[in-house]
Parts: C-alpha cells; structure tokens; sequence
C-alpha cells in the first residue's frame, strides 16, 4: 500500500520523500508513504543540474506559475519510481530504508546545542544512508528525466492543439447512456 500526501514539514529544501513505513520482517515491506511539499515545489523557479547526469536540469521547462501541476507530476513521479526500485528488490528497499531510519535517529538523538560538528559515529551513518540511496536515486533521477522530458512534449502538444468549445446538446446525448451508479 502506499500513501500521497502533502507534507510542508518537509522543508523548504525538499520536494518529495518517499518512505518505507511497514516492514514485513528483515527483507520486505507492505506499506510506504510518498510525501510532497506542495509550498515548496509551489515556489519552484529555477532549474536544478541532475546529481547522476549533469546534462538533465530537473524542472526545464516546467517553471512558471501555470505549471505547478507539472511540477507536482515530475515530483511524484520521481519519488513512486523509489517505489518502484523497492518493490523490485523489497530486500534492497528494505535495507535501505533501515540505514536512514538509523541516520534520522542517530541525528534526532544530538542535542540541539553542541550537535555541530557531528561526532564520528553519526557522520559513519550519515555516509552510510548517501552511498545506500545512490542505486535508488540513480533510477529515480533516469525515469525523472524520462517523465520530465514526456511533460514537455505534452505542453507542446497541447499548445498545438486547437481548442474547441464543448457540445453541451451532444454531451447531454452521451450522458442518457450512462447509468448512474448509486
């Protein structure tokens, strides 16, 4: 099962998370929550280089306020492609899922004073957790890429598209055929 929601604690520098939140034993999980930050992708306007392949700048052609939607798609879509990596390889998902949950605790544990510079022990976890998600953001970042570039193309499509007034009668006609399920 998973779970969309908006999500602004987040904060201002993350768009979307993607988290295992039900493990089934050591290898495998049956839920996961993908968490977007509806404010910040909201206030989204530039474009940012691709970690894994410079060449690819997340959000081209997506920038603007009428295309927050867009947006939003590619967000998603690069977070449920983390899913999607999990659900292949539960016991890799799994496993990742694990280590950050240990580096989360591990950062949540410092006390708010004094927690700078980290102790050897949570820097160990927080190198941990960026070598674990590299496979992971590597296939989300590819399909990313893949999604953003479809997105473009439709906004293309769309623009050349000729805008017709609907036929109210013919819809009206149409609409006598469908039953109304109660």
């Amino acid at each position: 099962m998973f779970k969309i929601g908006n999500n602004p604690n987040l904060g201002p520098g993350t768009a979307g998370q993607f988290t295992i939140t039900k493990f089934n034993g050591s290898n495998d999980f049956s839920e996961a929550r993908i968490d977007l930050n509806f404010p910040t992708i909201k206030q989204i306007s530039s474009t940012t280089p691709g970690n894994y392949d410079p060449s690819f700048q997340k959000y081209a052609g997506l920038l603007g306020r009428n295309c927050l939607i867009l947006r939003l798609a590619e967000t998603f879509g690069h977070e449920a492609n983390h899913g999607i990596f999990d659900q292949r390889d539960p016991s890799q998902g799994t496993a990742i899922q694990k280590i950050l949950n240990d580096r989360d605790a591990a950062l949540r544990a410092l006390p708010l004073k004094g927690r700078y510079p980290l102790s050897p022990d949570v820097l160990r976890k927080v190198r941990a957790a960026d070598e674990a998600l590299e496979p992971t953001e590597r296939f989300a970042q590819a399909a990313e890429r893949i999604i953003n570039e479809e997105l473009q193309a439709s906004q293309v499509r769309s623009a050349h598209r000729p805008h017709r007034r609907p036929n109210i009668a013919q819809a009206a006609k149409a609409s006598a055929f469908l039953d109304p399920v109660w």
